[in-house]
């Protein structure tokens, strides 16, 4: 299967290309859509199969169709961690002695096919697409560049107030069904507004889901995490952990301990400091 967009199509005619990522392009005819559409336009996203081209060698476009649906957005969506991109020629450009061609465009595939998938549904149905993608088929991972996506397409379709409108319910969804994996991604990255918390300054997550991706959190998140109302065991005992399994011999990881140390108050700092201290001595 492949998900490309229309670099150019002859609607007389009936062939044309199609643009897929890293440059490929592959030959369609219009005998090679499952059902033929009104008409075909350059930028137009097409999902199908590739078909061997016995004559002339290499592939073409098979059982092709316009991206519409709901199924198409799980395949549009799997490009959510690939950088896809496409290139489409510009349209002619009228100068003072005849015409110059502009150089191509690079785009982002996914944006394209989601703006074109949710093209003329209503508020409902946009809300129902993309909040049912995330309950039953959305990698937790790719949270961040969901929400990333969302916006920049959703701001496209619709003027300012309404798209905000519409990703303030989808976040408010979010909040309500989020998983642990996706509440740290939040909590680290700082964007509790896709998860429906606007209110200013930091949100303590529970401890308990910190101990469970404490192998991502650096100084900089303990940083934020000593000011939690169990902040400072906690600190305590994620410094004692990355300080142990540095190799203090190391100039590099020495400048890290020193880093974590840094975050820890009184006695503890000054153990620590010592503990340092010590090991360049030795």
């Amino acid at each position: 299967m492949f998900i490309g967009a229309v670099k150019w199509f002859d609607n007389q005619k009936g062939f044309g290309i199609i643009a897929l990522p890293e440059e490929e392009s592959l030959f369609v005819h219009i005998r090679g859509f499952s059902s033929t559409p009104l008409a075909i336009d350059s930028g137009d996203v097409v999902i199908g199969e590739k078909k061997p081209d016995k004559k002339k060698g290499g592939y073409i476009g098979h059982n092709c169709h316009l991206a519409t649906n709901r199924k198409d957005w799980d395949i549009a969506m799997q490009l959510l961690d690939i950088e896809a991109k496409i290139t489409l020629p510009q349209t002619l450009d009228l100068q003072h002695k005849g015409y110059r061609k502009k150089k191509d465009e690079e785009y982002n595939l996914i944006n394209l096919a989601a703006k074109q998938i949710l093209q003329g549904k209503t508020e409902d149905e946009i809300y129902d697409v993309i909040t049912q993608y995330f309950q039953q088929s959305l990698n937790s991972a790719l949270f961040l560049k969901y929400v990333k996506t969302l916006d920049t397409v959703l701001h496209e379709l619709f003027d300012r107030d309404v798209a905000d409108l519409l990703l303030k319910r989808i976040y408010v969804f979010f909040g309500e069904s989020l998983n642990h994996e996706i509440l740290f991604l939040v909590w680290k990255s700082g964007c509790f507004q896709y998860i429906g918390y606007e209110a200013d300054g930091d949100f303590e997550i529970p401890e308990e889901i910190l101990y469970l991706y404490a192998t991502e959190i650096g100084y900089k998140e303990l940083e934020r995490i000593k000011a939690y109302s169990f902040g400072p065991a906690f600190c305590t005992e994620i410094v004692e952990a990355n300080i142990e399994a540095l190799d203090l011999s190391n100039a590099h990881e020495m400048e890290i301990a020193k880093s974590f140390v840094d975050v820890l108050d009184g006695d503890e700092k000054e153990h620590w400091q010592n503990y340092i201290t010590s090991s360049i001595t030795r």
